[in-house]
């Protein structure tokens, strides 16, 4: 995953969240759901870092 792309998406991540504040739930869910699979990604790419250049 590119850098640019990776901000990019934490950033539409952080608006869906954001909008959690006007109480709109849907944005809510879809913001969460982002920075789950957002951090997953990212446990991911250390965890095979750290395991294959071991």
């Amino acid at each position: 995953m590119a850098p640019l792309v990776f901000v990019l998406y934490a950033a539409f991540c952080f608006a869906s969240l954001y909008s959690f504040s006007r109480r709109n739930v849907v944005h809510t869910l879809v913001g969460l759901n982002c920075l789950y699979s957002l951090l997953k990604r990212l446990l991911h790419r250390v965890h095979h870092h750290y395991v294959c250049h071991a």
